[in-house]
């Protein structure tokens, strides 16, 4: 039986799942979420033992783990990566790594909200005018690479057809794209689900090496420089 250990951190929420494959059953163990803007660090971890609690699993029972890799905010992302490495890492186990563009489009999968739909955009509001953004088809393969744009610009990402509108974003881009037709908004959540996206990871190969975060922008915050000694 294939497990995983799947979390996000990246965006708006926490949540953390384990899920497994038991002769090509996929399921949800256990899982926990939270809608948060910050205090990521401080939940994570009483969730993840809740999860092994409630599981009765321990780490040696885990195939694999599983994360978000961005983009999404600085500290949120950092937070994740830094948790399951470290775990990986004790364990000895590999990591599956997803955008978040893509697991806000899985919850519009495996919801089943509308399998009309010619395409699945994917919009997460970055503010200053900004979007992530990403297109898919109706089975959620990539269109497009996630991207950093401007609002102005999203109605030319934009196909014709029907549309299904996900994430954060998504009523920003149905207003600035109000001349496109068949632009539907998603009635799945707009926020990474770990019992979702790590569903997905349960038919996949993970890569080898340690997952990398993903940065549309660089973070506000940066490190400060040498500091300049005058001479005399």
């Amino acid at each position: 039986m294939t497990t995983i250990l799947a979390l996000d951190t990246a965006l708006g929420a926490c949540s953390v799942a384990l899920v497994a494959d038991d002769d090509g059953l996929p399921c949800v163990v256990a899982a926990r979420r939270e809608l948060r803007a910050r205090g990521h660090a401080e939940a994570l971890a009483p969730m993840i033992s809740d999860i092994m609690r409630q599981a009765a699993c321990s780490f040696a029972d885990i195939s694999a783990f599983g994360v978000t890799v961005g983009p999404g905010t600085f500290t949120g992302q950092r937070v994740g990566l830094a948790t399951i490495r470290g775990m990986a890492l004790a364990a000895g186990k590999p990591v599956h790594a997803m955008t978040t563009l893509e697991a806000i489009g899985a919850n519009v999968i495996a919801r089943g909200c509308d399998t009309q739909a010619d395409a699945v955009a994917v919009a997460i509001d970055a503010k200053r005018g900004e979007l992530y953004f990403q297109l898919y088809g109706r089975g959620l393969e990539a269109r497009t690479d996630p991207a950093l744009i401007s609002t102005e610009s999203v109605a030319g990402m934009l196909p014709e057809g029907r549309v299904v509108l996900a994430g954060t974003g998504a009523g920003i881009v149905r207003d600035r794209a109000s001349q496109c037709r068949g632009l539907v908004l998603t009635a799945a959540s707009p926020q990474p689900d770990a019992a979702v996206f790590a569903i997905r990871m349960l038919t996949r190969v993970p890569p080898e090496g340690p997952p990398e975060p993903l940065y549309l922008r660089q973070p506000d915050a940066k490190l400060p420089g040498k500091p300049v000694i005058a001479r005399a």
